[in-house]
């Protein structure tokens, strides 16, 4: 008898995206309300939490590290991705992948035997 996967994985599924939704719904109808302190919080909706963080010099600067890192990672990503180890010959007679070219295109040359980038 064959199972029917999809059957068993749909109500987790929905449950877990249910929770997610209640819980972000929840941070963003707190997060919309101006805190007055002591922890009351305004009865109109207004954007002054998120004008705040801006403004304070810590909070500006950590958000410019976040995004900077963010960029940083993404960049590198890509550049790994154009560059994607492959097999060359003289790399995979001693099992290892080429991350890059041997130092000798000439195949007579001794220094072609062995790959100079391995990995």
């Amino acid at each position: 008898m064959r199972a029917r996967w999809e059957l068993v994985l749909i109500p987790p599924a929905i449950l877990s995206a249910g929770l997610l939704v209640i819980s972000q719904a929840m941070f963003l109808k707190g997060s919309l309300h101006q805190d007055l302190g002591l922890g009351r919080l305004s009865p109109i909706l207004s954007m002054h939490n998120f004008f705040e963080l801006l403004q304070t010099a810590t909070n500006f600067e950590s958000l410019v590290l976040s995004f900077a890192c963010s960029g940083r990672h993404t960049d590198d990503h890509r550049d790994r991705a154009a560059r994607w180890p492959t097999f060359s010959p003289a790399c995979k007679a001693v099992g290892q992948r080429s991350c890059s070219p041997p130092s000798s295109s000439h195949p007579s040359s001794p220094s072609s035997s062995r790959c100079s980038g391995c990995c």
